[in-house]
């Protein structure tokens, strides 16, 4: 063990691990047990319904400490994931324009070091559903958005591996960039610090162009279809994804625009809160708008 440790840099040994990773039986070991995102997402919402029941009568747990170190696991993963799995990226842009990058699945086949990450991408949509633990236990109120966001991806996700999606790559290198900055931003609010308000609205914009990218992504896979060009994707897969991503826009936008725009009348209610994508949310006693998953600072009944 010691001769191991002096032998090889840390990031030797990570290309060590990264160049035995083998996809040749990382895709059909998913495609046996894809479906398992099924049972998994039943347990998710069966947990939601006892947990809601559970904690009915109760006080809330406050868990930040807890919340700061599981978001920042999440940040950590999500950006670490981003700079391995998309440095072939701009090359195969650049030799192939955008069409090829998109319709090959070159990050399943094209690189070990990109293989593992793409392997590793759906495993962690299953601890991102424990963002609603957090929820449940800080007994938060919980948004239509926040459960179907939730759900969907994962299960997406487990399939678009399953069945090697070219377009999906991308998906997964978009959604990696946007919860680096969210769940980064989820910790330090965890933390006790408190970014300006500006920054929430920010993010939250950023959360939302990621729908319209993902559109932008399958329009190039249905030109390709349209047209016959080889691309590794298929109606049925293309439909589904732009459902998801239209679905996604809407509930987005319209959450943007009751938080930020036109900001909802407050209940005189101990529990209400809106709730964003991915991470747990703010409780909040009588206030306006929440950043996601933290109990905000109030001056003059601005949440900051």
């Amino acid at each position: 063990m010691t001769s191991l440790y002096y032998a090889y840099h840390p990031l030797e040994l990570l290309d060590m691990v990264e160049s035995r990773f083998d996809e040749k039986k990382a895709i059909p070991w998913m495609n046996a047990r894809w479906h398992w995102s099924f049972y998994f997402s039943a347990l998710y919402l069966l947990f939601i319904w006892w947990g809601l029941r559970y904690m009915k009568n109760k006080k809330p747990f406050n868990l930040r400490r807890a919340l700061c170190m599981w978001s920042t696991l999440l940040a950590t993963f999500s950006v670490f994931a981003i700079i391995r799995i998309s440095s072939l990226a701009p090359q195969m842009v650049y030799l192939g324009g955008w069409r090829h990058a998109f319709c090959d699945t070159w990050a399943y086949t094209g690189s070990q070091r990109c293989g593992i990450w793409a392997f590793l991408f759906p495993f962690s949509k299953l601890p991102e559903l424990v963002d609603t633990v957090f929820i449940v236990l800080r007994k938060q109120k919980l948004s239509f958005l926040h459960v179907f966001h939730h759900v969907s991806v994962f299960i997406y996700c487990w399939y678009s591996y399953a069945y090697p999606i070219s377009t999906g790559v991308w998906f997964g290198i978009v959604n990696l960039t946007v919860h680096g900055i969210m769940y980064t931003y989820y910790a330090v609010k965890a933390s006790g610090r408190y970014p300006p308000r500006w920054v929430a609205k920010v993010i939250t914009t950023i959360q939302l162009s990621q729908m319209f990218v993902g559109i932008f992504i399958n329009y190039i896979g249905i030109t390709s279809l349209i047209s016959g060009k080889t691309c590794r994707t298929s109606w049925f897969d293309v439909g589904l994804s732009i459902f998801f991503y239209v679905s996604y826009a809407v509930l987005f936008a319209n959450f943007f625009y009751w938080a930020y725009i036109h900001p909802k009348p407050q209940k005189k209610d101990n529990f209400s809160i809106t709730t964003s994508n991915g991470a747990p949310l703010a409780y909040q006693p009588q206030t306006k708008v929440v950043t996601n998953g933290h109990i905000p600072r109030q001056t003059n009944g601005t949440v900051h």
